[in-house]
């Protein structure tokens, strides 16, 4: 080290054309050292302290340099700040105290939404969902949600609320208008059960996450939410006295998902 010139500068100097890439030097002597990267001059690289101080290290004296690109650095960093974005995400869900009336389930969405300086964001999403793999409960969410930022920087936390409507698209209660056997002497068909409609209901769910911002403009998002939703669905023979199926769905979800 005693080769090495260094020069004190006014702490907190910068120039807007150096990159603030982290720079790791190991010198012939075995010594590590580490710093922001501010380029070369006269066969000598420029590596600057926290402390504001620079310091010129001639390149012979370097036996191996590795540069750690900033985050910040990259072009795209940050690309959903005040825009459009889209997105989409994969969830899990299981079922909270309901013993054998439900089983884990899982779902896929496809979002379109707008980001205000990562302060706020609303997005609308459509998607499928399974509510019970074991027997399946299917259905085609249709929803918004809305979030408020938490924190700044590259990992933001937030909280929301995402809230809609849920079409049923297959269950155990309805059965297909086909089905059933045909009763020769009474020259009638009977139905396998009494059909349902395919039913829904409106959901609504309380959200907490964190969103990674993606130096390539794909941002990462982990959320966990507490589920709600309601179910409704009545017989639609004529014939049948009327009945219905009520189901409240309550479910923990986990869900993973990238906006871009």
């Amino acid at each position: 080290m005693r080769y090495l010139i260094i020069v004190l500068l006014v702490a907190g100097f910068s120039s807007p054309s150096w990159s603030q890439s982290t720079v790791k030097m190991k010198l012939k002597d075995n010594q590590t050292i580490q710093g922001t990267w501010m380029g070369m001059e006269d066969d000598h690289y420029l590596m600057q302290y926290e402390n504001g101080s620079t310091l010129y290290v001639p390149t012979e004296m370097v036996l191996k340099l590795k540069l750690y690109r900033s985050y910040k650095d990259y072009p795209r960093y940050d690309n959903n700040r005040n825009a459009l974005f889209f997105g989409w995400s994969g969830d899990l869900n299981t079922n909270i105290g309901q013993g054998n009336t439900g089983f884990a389930g899982a779902g896929i969405n496809a979002s379109v939404g707008y980001d205000w300086d990562h302060r706020y964001s609303l997005a609308f999403s459509l998607g499928y969902r399974n509510m019970n793999i074991g027997r399946p409960e299917t259905f085609l969410p249709v929803t918004v949600t809305a979030k408020k930022y938490l924190t700044h920087g590259r990992y933001l936390l937030f909280g929301g609320v995402e809230a809609g409507y849920q079409w049923g698209l297959k269950n155990q209660w309805h059965t297909p208008a086909s089905s059933g056997t045909w009763e020769p002497w009474g020259s009638q068909f009977r139905p396998a059960q009494s059909m349902h409609d395919k039913g829904g209901g409106p959901s609504v769910a309380p959200l907490l996450g964190v969103c990674k911002i993606g130096k390539y403009g794909f941002d990462q998002i982990l959320t966990i939410g507490l589920h709600i939703q309601h179910f409704h669905s009545e017989k639609i023979r004529s014939e049948d006295a009327r009945s219905e199926v009520d189901l409240l769905y309550q479910r923990w979800r986990v869900s993973y998902g990238m906006a871009f």
